[in-house]
């Protein structure tokens, strides 16, 4: 069990993340977590086989949880995000930290996402063989609740190919 409260007001690129910049790490489970008021609760390049389940993300001034560069074989249960000043939970395949093919292989599911402020509940940026499954988005603010798209961003970035599954989801637009 962890809780971690920061007290940050606004966003800042750089520093403000719970696990940041997590680079080629495997093996990892995060459970039971509440974090709040930070700039990112999880940022993980080229990352294997991360648990990340049975949380909750409030109000950060960035994503909640975001994996880039070749993130694979993830999964992410039982997460609540609200309030996010930027994707609730993202897949960016940006291939500036090392990645060659795309984060694939990843399984998001029972999460919801409300109050997203900035961009999607659920953002898909490249990558392949991802699953999302059972998710709540709502109230989104200016994005749409699930975004899946081949947009870089102005990085290297993976192409899409393959495809990704995204089922069972509520979306109840404001």
């Amino acid at each position: 069990n962890l809780a971690f409260f920061g007290n940050y007001t606004s966003r800042q690129d750089g520093p403000g993340k719970v696990w940041g910049e997590l680079r080629d790490v495997d093996n990892l489970t995060i459970d039971n977590t509440w974090v709040e008021h930070t700039v990112c609760a999880y940022w993980g390049v080229s990352v294997a086989n991360l648990s990340y389940s049975n949380s909750r993300i409030r109000n950060t001034y960035a994503d909640g949880i975001n994996m880039t560069s070749d993130s694979t074989g993830a999964h992410v249960n039982n997460v609540d995000a609200r309030g996010n000043g930027d994707d609730a939970f993202a897949l960016f395949s940006a291939i500036d930290g090392g990645g060659s093919v795309g984060n694939h292989d990843n399984v998001f599911e029972n999460l919801s996402a409300t109050l997203t402020w900035r961009a999607a509940g659920l953002a898909v940026y490249g990558g392949y063989n991802n699953v999302f499954r059972n998710m709540y988005i709502a109230d989104q603010l200016t994005y749409a609740g699930i975004t899946i798209s081949s947009l870089d961003f102005g990085y290297p970035s993976s192409v899409r190919h393959g495809a990704d599954e995204v089922r069972e989801h509520h979306h109840q637009p404001r």
